[in-house]
Parts: structure tokens; sequence; C-alpha cells
């Protein structure tokens, strides 16, 4: 047989060092020659490269390094990962063998002939993640405590070349800063010891209450930069022939949140999106291009879409005033508000604007507790003690204990007037829950967003607008009027806007006490 049947050989390994309470380091590699295979697999079927990868990687918490009074935390992770591949045949000449080809060919030859034939990538990665200052001192936390602030750093970069591709490079950054504060509510309740009263009357005035400690204030900002450049390989070609191809971004993101209880019944929720773009040139940036990129940087960038909720939720205080203590009652307004850019190739055409308003009441009657404030109704689900339900009662015996009786002893009701209160106090619970929805969409917006996803040059659109009004033909025509709306005779959109209202209903009946 004229058959290659020499065989191959594989091999792998990886060692973990434990770097005491500093972190570990991993290093592993994997090997194969050419020819090697599975029992199973067919000759023609094995391994024609010979193919070598090694990864080294790291986990370290570098703020063991500093004195323990700096309370840091500085979390890295470093790795390095490499993957080549030497063909047996040379991918232009298949029919000749990689190493006799380099031994045939002059000194100079040899290098440019083994970078074009090997396939190699490498990646290299960095990574500082939620670097903070720990709070150890066991105190409560201010918003302006450094502990509040954490950063957060990335660095990726990738290369690869084989007989197909002369390169393909890509670099990512990515940086991150954010700010979280969480605040424990203290209520500052001027009456409750003003008013001696223990009558449930004064209840409403004694519970008047106002936090004025935010309980969440939270900011993030994130930069991602990317560059990426991609060239063929061009074979009999000067290297460099056939003109690269980029793939980059920069983005500049940032993220609001806002909780605050102002007091325990008011409830108040914000929270937003700001996404930019930082516009730059194309192709590879020679300096009044980078200095152009870092200026649109240094100004916020150029936004591409705004998002905002803002949420308030109010629980009446039916249940400080002992005529409706027996009700609960829950309103709240929910508001959205969306921005979106137009394209840089159809700026003419305008941004679009969007936001929703949601109306909620939610409110929960219990009549069981209703009833109670009655001693002739609670009598209806109450049992004399002692007493035998099939004896006979004794009217005069009645009428000499009735006078002795205390107003709060029970009642005692005969079983027929028992069986029909109980069929008029079968309504035991009522939920009810009442919405609206409103939602607005305005096409060909030619004004800017700065800040809130507004112009507060121009006051457009309006706080209104970004908390949740619906507009009427007033509010656009003042649009038009101001030069806010486009017009350019290829737009051809036309706003919309929608409105459901929804009621429910529930009621619990308990006509017969215990009736399953």
């Amino acid at each position: 047989s004229e058959l290659d049947e020499k065989g191959g050989w594989a091999a792998l390994g990886r060692v973990d060092f434990k770097l005491a309470d500093l972190g570990t380091l991993y290093v592993s590699g994997s090997t194969r020659s050419i020819g090697f295979g599975t029992i199973e697999q067919r000759v023609n079927e094995r391994a024609r490269d010979n193919f070598n990868q090694f990864d080294v990687a790291t986990n370290l918490e570098l703020g063991k390094l500093l004195p323990q009074k700096a309370s840091m935390s500085i979390p890295v992770y470093a790795g390095v990962s490499q993957t080549i591949s030497t063909p047996e045949y040379d991918p232009y000449d298949l029919d000749i063998k990689l190493k006799d080809k380099l031994a045939a060919a002059d000194g100079n030859d040899k290098d440019s002939i083994r970078d074009d034939a090997v396939d190699v990538r490498t990646i290299t990665t960095l990574n500082f993640t939620n670097v903070k200052k720990n709070n150890t001192s066991g105190k409560v936390q201010k918003p302006w405590s450094i502990e509040n602030v954490d950063v957060s750093y990335s660095y990726y970069k990738e290369t690869q070349h084989n007989p197909l591709i002369e390169s393909n490079d890509v670099v990512r950054h990515r940086a991150g800063v954010g700010y979280n504060y969480v605040g424990t509510p203290k209520y500052w309740e001027p009456l409750k010891r003003g008013i001696k009263s223990k009558s449930n009357w004064f209840s409403l005035a004694k519970d008047l209450n106002l936090n004025y400690i935010p309980s969440l204030i939270g900011f993030r900002a994130d930069v991602n930069r990317q560059f990426g450049s991609f060239r063929p390989r061009s074979v009999g070609t000067p290297k460099g022939f056939i003109p690269e191809t980029y793939d980059k971004y920069f983005t500049f993101d940032r993220f609001y949140n806002l909780r605050w209880d102002l007091t325990r019944s008011l409830n108040v929720d914000y929270s937003a999106v700001n996404k930019t773009w930082i516009d730059e040139d194309s192709g590879r940036l020679d300096k009044g291009g980078k200095d152009k990129m870092w200026d649109n940087f240094f100004k916020g960038g150029r936004t591409i879409l705004y998002q905002q909720k803002a949420e308030v939720s109010y629980n009446l205080p039916t249940a400080k005033l002992p005529l409706i203590d027996w009700t609960n009652i829950k309103v709240g307004y929910v508001s959205t508000f969306d921005w979106l850019g137009a394209s840089l190739i159809a700026r003419s055409l305008g941004n679009t604007l969007s936001n929703t308003q949601q109306k909620n009441v939610n409110a929960e009657l219990d009549f069981t507790r209703l009833y109670a404030k009655s001693r002739w109704l609670r009598a209806l689900d109450e049992e004399p003690i002692g007493a035998d339900p099939s004896a006979q009662p004794n009217l005069a015996d009645t009428a000499v204990k009735g006078r002795r009786r205390n107003s709060n002893d029970p009642v005692q009701l005969p079983g027929a007037v028992k069986f029909v209160g109980r069929l008029i106090t079968s309504l035991k619970r009522v939920n009810i829950s009442y919405s609206e929805n409103a939602s607005a969409a305005i096409y060909g917006y030619t004004d800017s967003s700065r800040a809130l996803g507004m112009n507060f040059r121009s006051n457009a659109p309006g706080l209104g607008f970004i908390f949740g009004q619906q507009p009427d033909t007033n509010f656009i025509n003042k649009f038009a009027q101001k030069g806010w709306l486009t017009g350019d005779p290829n737009f051809n959109y036309q706003n919309r806007q929608d409105y459901t209202q929804k009621l429910t209903i529930t009621a619990q009946l308990m006509p017969i006490r215990d009736l399953t």
C-alpha cells in the first residue's frame, strides 16, 4: 500500500497556581501532530496539520496588595490565548508539502511563505470589574460617600491571519462609572407628639409624615469603543493590494434611576436611558479626525434614543378615618416617553416622539369590617355562649336578663332573624379596578433632545408631553407654527393616538356561613 501510515501524537496539560489570598493563575496547553486521530477515523480523515494551543489566565484581587485600612476592592482578570495551525501541504500548491516548499525557498521568502500558510489567532483580554472602596466602618453611607462609586474597564484584542485572510484585527474598549446610593427612609412626623389624644379620629393628623431622604439614587455611564479592520488575502499580489474594510463604533450611554418614598403612602419612581453615538469620520483617523471625534465625545455625543418612565402611587388614608376604615384605595399614574433620532441619511424626515399615560384606581371594600361596627350585625355570626340551639327561649327570663345585660354584651337574636340578616349581609368583599390607557406618536419632529428628552432653550416638546400629556389639535398646530415639524415633501407618516378604558368589579358573596 502507498498510503502514508505514519502515526501522530497529541498531548495536553493544565497547571493551576493558588497565589495565597491574592488570586489564581491558570496555564494550559494542547498540541497534536499530523496524522493524529481516533481509532475509528480513516487515514484520510486524520489531522493534516500541526496544531498548537496555549492559554494563560489569572484572577487577582489587587486590593490585597494595599493597606487594609484602604478597604479597596480591585478584581482583575487577564488572559492570553493563541492557536496556531500549520498545514502539512502548502494551501496554494496542494500537491507540495509546506516543509518542502520552505526548504526550496530563498532565505528572504521563507518567512513570507510560512506567514501566508499558517492560521494564527491571538486573543488578549484585561478586565477591571466593579473597582470600589468597601464600607468597612459600619457607618450608614451618605449620598456623598465614595463607597457609592464603582469603576469598571475591559480591554479585548483579537488578531488573526490565515491563507484566506491577510489581517483581521478587532480592538474593543469598554469603560463604565457607576453611582448607587441606597438610603434608609427617615420619616418626619411633626404632629405625632403634639397630639396627646388616643382617639382614632386624630390618627390621620398624628400620622402625617415626610421622608426627606431618597430610597435610591442610581447613575451609570458606559463608553463602548470598537475598531475592527479586515483585509482579505490577494494571492500573487503585494500585501495591502486589497483595501481594508472597517467595523467600528463609539457609543456613550447613560442610565438614571430614582426612587423616593416621600411619605409612607406616596412613592415616586423614575428611570431613564440616554443612548448616544459619537460621530467620527470613516476609515482610520488621522490627528484631525481624532480631535474631532473626542470633541464630539466631550459634548455628550448625538442622541439616538432616549427613554424614560415615571411612576407615582398613593394609598389614600381611608384606613385612618373611622367611618371608612374598612376600605383600601390606591391610585397610580404611570407615564413613558421615547425620543428616537432620525438616521443621518434622512435627517430631513425628522425624529419620532411617543408617550404613554396610564391612570389606575384599585379599591378594596371589606364589608365584614363594616358589619363588625354594629353589635347587632356582629350578632348575626355569633352563637350564644352555653345556649342550646334546640331549646325554646323563656320570654320572661329573657326580659329580666335583658335589663341586666351590659351594652357591650352580645345581642341574642332569634334564628329566623339571623337567617334573614345573613342573607342581607351576604356581600363580604368587593374589589374594583379601573384604568385608563392613552398613547400618542408624533413623527417628523425636528428639534433636539438635550436633557430629560427636552431642549430647554426652545422648551420643546414640553414637560407635559414628556410626562404623559396627550396632545390635541392645538398642540400639534403649535408645533407646526414654531417649525418643530418637518416640511419635507417626501414625509408621509401620520400621527397616531390610542385610548382605552377598563373597569373590573369582583364581589364575594356568602349567604350561608361555611358554605363550600
